[in-house]
């Protein structure tokens, strides 16, 4: 009779109904998942591992930090190369102007100074350092966007090797972006460190 009524359930009602048979005839008292389908358990440990990988909030807002330093340096490296064969002073002072910056500003004038005095070679030197500077820090916000022990690890001896640099710019004087600047790389040290000591702890844990 069920062989009968079998005969007319669909092919995959069919085979999920021979999967079930063969799975308590063979004594596990459960039956078999669904061709195509993952095991429950295999499934939790597939959720299991990818929540483990993921990056925390925290990590990946660094990434991102150090993602948009990368690509502000490279559109530098792209300027300083695009004024090889041009009066620099000149292309810079229009720089300014279209960002409605006056090139009479005691900063900006100090800017244009420093760029008047770059040769071609110099521009090259620039815009080359700058571009493998902008690739270390996109490798460096990959590896932070999914947690990678090595990027953790760079990211912290790179950000405190800022930190002495940074303390001789305050002693010259304080002002917002200069404090900014230091507070907020120390804040990125001591997160990525603490981090760091949790997944140390977590693979080797303390004997009971």
């Amino acid at each position: 009779m069920s062989g009968k009524h079998e005969h007319w359930l669909p092919v995959e009602a069919r085979n999920v109904t021979a999967n079930s048979a063969g799975a308590w005839a063979a004594g596990t008292g459960r039956a078999e998942a669904p061709p195509g389908t993952m095991p429950e358990g295999k499934a939790e440990a597939v959720n299991k591992a990818v929540n483990e990988n993921k990056a925390p909030l925290g990590l990946r807002t660094v990434a991102l930090f150090e993602f948009a330093k990368g690509t502000l340096v490279f559109l530098v490296g792209l300027g300083a190369l695009s004024l090889i064969h041009h009066n620099v002073e000149a292309s810079v002072e229009e720089i300014l102007r279209t960002l409605h910056l006056d090139p009479a500003w005691h900063y900006a004038h100090m800017f244009v100074e420093a760029t008047s005095k770059l040769n071609d070679h110099s521009l090259r030197m620039v815009g080359f350092a700058a571009m493998a500077y902008a690739i270390i820090r996109y490798v460096e916000a990959y590896g932070l966007w999914h947690s990678r022990a090595w990027a953790e690890w760079f990211a912290v001896v790179s950000a405190s090797l800022y930190v002495p640099v940074e303390i001789y710019h305050l002693s010259k004087g304080l002002n917002w972006a200069r404090v900014a600047v230091f507070v907020g790389n120390i804040i990125i040290v001591l997160y990525l460190a603490h981090l760091l000591r949790i997944k140390h702890r977590q693979k080797h844990p303390k004997p009971d």
